[in-house]
């Protein structure tokens, strides 16, 4: 009979245990902290767009012909982006 009262004395020390470090966590978490809240900013990313040109080379003999070239610009785009701001 002991050992089972040991083992209550045991999970009451636990439940008490783990109580307090719920709420040391809990009000050093942000309970108490100011309210955060969201907004929406731009930010700009740089995107590899493809462009076409048509470029006239010559054959040996001199015969013109067209060759599509491609070739990339780099472009500044906007992105919006959520983010969490707390005061």
């Amino acid at each position: 009979m002991s050992s089972h009262i040991s083992l209550r004395r045991l999970l009451a020390a636990a439940v008490v245990a783990s109580g307090l470090a719920f709420t040391s966590t809990a009000s050093a978490g942000g309970y108490h902290s100011a309210p955060c809240t969201y907004k929406t900013i731009t930010t700009w990313e740089v995107v590899q767009q493809p462009v076409v040109d048509w470029v006239v080379k010559y054959k040996p003999c001199g015969t013109p012909y067209r060759v599509k070239v491609v070739s990339y610009k780099a472009v500044r785009v906007p992105v919006q982006k959520v983010v969490k701001v707390c005061y």
